[in-house]
């Protein structure tokens, strides 16, 4: 019996070429400790009629393990793509019947218990995989199994081939995962995988929908005064991670909406982090993750753009006033553009480079220190009390609004542009440390600058209907009333942000009044 442990794994999504193309790789050879070895595994995954187990976020499956079965119990919380760290519970079984009592430790065991009730256990799909594995050991000692699969599931009379490639840290750092994961996939970097094979065996049987993904908006970490600036910086790092992979997800899952808003949110919000941190981390390595999230983030915006120049403006002016000349051919075309940035966005999140970006992320996060390995001057920084170094954060963050706050009615164009600018990453790194103040405090100052976020965030509104022009030229002498629907369009648009403006200077006196709750 191996009782509990912590697992930690990376898991790819590869075609059947590049899994046989990973079989030969020279690295294997250089640090595999023993010869692989090829057994099909089978799999019975067990849950009760309402997928009860699945709700919870866990999985209870028995695996044939030579003449005996293994139960394994796993506590499967959502997490970001191909990343994988949770609680795992095994015991051997001498019959193909899963057995509670054996699940350890025994707050698992309740959990499980309590979730089931009363309902029976019963076998909703197994898996028949074809499976290569191999030890490898890194020059530092760790050592981590590699395994391929190539594999079935199989529920009824359904069933869905894949193939995947597994790291499963065995012993050392989480870091020499993925060092050796870059090493292997030097040449193209893989897709993150975000299903486990529970997942697909829920998919196939129906109890999980697909797709089953929603946008996901960010989640405030929680931090605490003990912790250090080091510390906190991996907490926010993996807020944003995680906010940023799921959506990766949505978006070449579905067409929802939010999915495009929240990735750009997430990569903002990332960028933000990254700026906040800055002092204690390696400065090459921060601007060089910033910079990719900022371009991936241009092309997710021209995709929310067109969501909100359509779902926002058109389609409701359309909808209101269906005979004005032009609206309906504007619909049109302007659905059709999305169509095909939408096309755009999906290849470049699929590209090499996007890959690679979500792939650094993740193993910054995992690195230890999370920030690279910065001088030893800023390495004391990184382990000043959190409660000690974000008041400067904060105050550095408000420096820039206050600035131009001060001739509010003389701001440019450009300017205000600016100022919407620097009160949306005040606000990010309000939120990142928000737990570390009193909750009334800091809800009352949010709510001020949302307020004033509102306004200026008209701005954008007249700048997307303005990009409809170009969006539509070319269209010949026929345009004409489309065209007159553009201009319409935007004349409303900049009436209500002159509206919206007249408000800007009674908000800005009342957010400047409020006192800093950090100070």
């Amino acid at each position: 019996m191996r009782g509990d442990h912590k697992e930690f794994e990376l898991k790819f999504e590869l075609a059947d070429e590049e899994l046989r193309r990973l079989r030969s790789k020279r690295l294997l050879r250089e640090i595999g400790v023993d010869r692989p070895v090829t057994r099909v595994v089978r799999s019975i995954y067990f849950d009760t009629p309402d997928s009860a187990l699945r709700a919870a976020g866990l999985s209870l499956r028995l695996r044939r393990d030579r003449k005996a079965w293994l139960q394994t119990v796993k506590d499967c919380p959502d997490g970001p793509a191909g990343v994988s760290d949770r609680l795992e519970s095994e015991s051997r079984l001498q019959s193909q019947v899963p057995d509670l009592t054996a699940i350890k430790p025994k707050s698992l065991r309740k959990r499980i218990k309590k979730t089931i009730g009363t309902a029976a256990l019963e076998p909703v799909f197994e898996t028949v995989v074809w499976r290569t594995t191999r030890r490898l050991r890194t020059a530092e000692g760790c050592e981590i199994e590699l395994a391929l699969d190539k594999g079935e599931v199989r529920s009824a009379e359904l069933a869905e081939t894949f193939h995947e490639a597994e790291l499963e840290l065995k012993s050392g750092s989480q870091q020499s995962v993925f060092a050796v994961a870059r090493e292997l996939f030097a040449d193209e970097p893989p897709q993150l995988s975000h299903l486990t094979k529970a997942d697909r065996g829920y998919r196939l049987n129906g109890a999980l929908p697909a797709p089953a993904v929603e946008p996901q908006t960010a989640r405030a970490p929680v931090l605490t005064p003990d912790l250090t600036a080091a510390q906190a910086f991996r907490k926010i790092l993996r807020a944003c991670r995680d906010q940023i992979l799921h959506n990766v997800r949505v978006v070449l899952e579905t067409e929802h909406p939010g999915g495009p808003h929240q990735l750009r949110i997430g990569l903002r919000r990332l960028r933000c982090a990254l700026r906040a941190y800055r002092p204690i981390g390696d400065k090459q390595q921060f601007r060089r993750l910033s910079s990719e999230a900022r371009d991936l983030a241009r092309t997710v915006g021209e995709l929310r753009d067109a969501d909100v120049v359509i779902d926002e403006f058109i389609a409701p002016h359309a909808e209101q006033h269906p005979a004005e000349p032009g609206i309906a051919a504007l619909l049109k075309t302007v659905r059709a553009h999305r169509e095909r940035v939408r096309k755009a966005v999906r290849r470049q999140l699929a590209s090499a480079r996007a890959k690679a970006f979500q792939f650094d992320l993740c193993a910054m996060l995992e690195a230890d220190p999370p920030y690279g390995t910065p001088d030893s001057a800023k390495a004391d920084m990184a382990d000043t009390p959190v409660c000690d170094y974000v008041p400067g954060v904060l105050q550095a963050h408000w420096r820039k609004p206050a600035k131009l706050g001060k001739r509010l009615d003389q701001l440019s164009i450009a300017e205000r542009h600016q100022m919407r600018k620097a009160l949306k990453n005040l606000r990010y790194v309000v939120e990142f440390h928000a737990s570390l103040y009193p909750g009334k405090a800091v809800r009352r100052y949010v709510g001020h600058l949302k307020k004033l976020q509102s306004v200026f965030g008209y701005l954008n509104d007249v700048a997307m209907t303005k990009k409809l022009r170009e969006i539509c030229s070319g269209r010949g002498a026929a345009d004409a009333d489309m065209h007159w629907a553009i201009g319409h369009l935007q004349g409303l648009n900049e009436a209500r942000a002159e509206y919206a403006w007249e408000t800007a200077r009674a908000r800005w006196r009342t957010l400047n009044t409020v006192p800093a709750f950090w100070a």
